[in-house]
């Protein structure tokens, strides 16, 4: 019996974790991930900076998508008071802060920096649930204007396609790998309309923060996805060609986008320890 696409492409991306330079690759980003780690900025205002990192990484993600928005523009959207009204914003827009509650909702879920000793780590939901509810969040406003039917809201593509992403996640496999495949796989294939690569953004930033390879949260996995957009293009359709010959180039841009992300972060917590959040 021939191997199943997804297994095959798992495999390969096991052989080329350990291919030279993306072993390279990886003691540049386990090296960057450090220096965010111990970052002084960190230590009390730690939730400033991973609510921030949420508006850079949904402005990245809208750019990704199609529909453009500044960081500025976006974070205005989020602080206006009030329940957002559908109606008085453009579709970009509506798309943009649905993008951004889901990477809100993916921030609730992380475990809490500088722990007391009263401190619960948050409750991990089923991942079925977690992946239909970034959808839900994602299309929440165009839901709400008719733009998406309401119908279509955290329906995948089909179960089988849904089967593969739910296996990336929970193979014993390295967290950069896992997240890896689910981003490029929700990508290639989508998994929903709207939003397919936002969702695999999303859960890719989970599994890297709740598997502690990115325990502070505030390391971004799309900036390069949004300022790069031939690379990315290249790579997502080489990840669904029949040959699976792009496993080692998906690895080489994921652990790229997060040393991107690195530098991302460390912008944003001095921002924020500045009193000058970063535009």
């Amino acid at each position: 019996m021939e191997e199943s696409d997804h297994i095959v492409r798992m495999r390969l991306l096991l052989q080329a974790w350990q291919t030279p330079d993306i072993c390279a690759l990886r003691e540049q980003c386990d090296s960057a991930l450090t220096r965010v780690r111990f970052h002084h900025s960190l230590r009390r205002r730690w939730q400033e900076v991973r609510a921030l990192t949420n508006i850079y990484e949904a402005a990245y993600l809208s750019r990704w998508e199609g529909s453009p928005i500044s960081t500025s523009d976006l974070r205005d959207l989020t602080m206006r008071e009030g329940p957002h009204e559908a109606g008085t914003l453009t579709t970009g827009e509506q798309f943009a802060l649905g993008i951004w509650r889901s990477q809100w909702h993916v921030m609730t879920l992380m475990p809490p920096l500088n722990r007391t000793p009263t401190t619960r780590p948050a409750s991990q939901p089923a991942l079925p649930n977690l992946v239909a509810g970034l959808h839900r969040d994602i299309t929440s406003l165009l839901a709400t204007s008719g733009y998406v039917e309401r119908s279509r809201i955290a329906v995948p593509a089909s179960p089988r396609r849904l089967a593969h992403v739910l296996s990336y996640v929970t193979g014993d496999v390295p967290a950069v790998v896992s997240a890896a495949a689910v981003w490029a796989d929700c990508a290639a294939h989508p998994l929903f309309e709207p939003g397919s690569r936002s969702v695999g953004a999303a859960v890719a930033r989970w599994i890297l923060t709740v598997r502690g390879t990115d325990p502070t949260g505030v390391v971004t996995v799309s900036k390069l996805s949004a300022t790069d957009p031939q690379r990315v293009a290249r790579i997502v359709s080489g990840w669904a060609a029949p040959d699976h010959s792009y496993a080692h180039d998906v690895l080489a841009f994921f652990l790229s986008s997060l040393i991107a992300g690195v530098d991302d972060a460390l912008d944003i917590a001095l921002s924020v320890q500045a009193g000058h959040p970063r535009q």
